[in-house]
């Protein structure tokens, strides 16, 4: 999917726990996240980890996307 959108002209970063993957589907904007049920944060931590840990994911794939 980040292949089309990309396309389109709209630069994307794909956030997944199976990053091998979206390499091998050509993902140019990988980010690797925390588990293949929830990529970006382990709902069972309490919420300031869980805000932490998402606000750092995002920040990298933003990071990624404006190079």
């Amino acid at each position: 999917m980040t292949k089309e959108v990309e396309r389109k002209g709209i630069p994307c970063a794909h956030i997944t726990a199976i990053d091998p993957i979206a390499h091998t589907f050509g993902s140019n904007r990988v980010v690797h996240g925390v588990a293949i049920p929830h990529p970006l944060a382990n709902p069972s931590e309490d919420g300031g980890a869980e805000y932490n840990e998402r606000r750092a994911l995002i920040l990298e794939a933003l990071e990624k996307v404006t190079k």
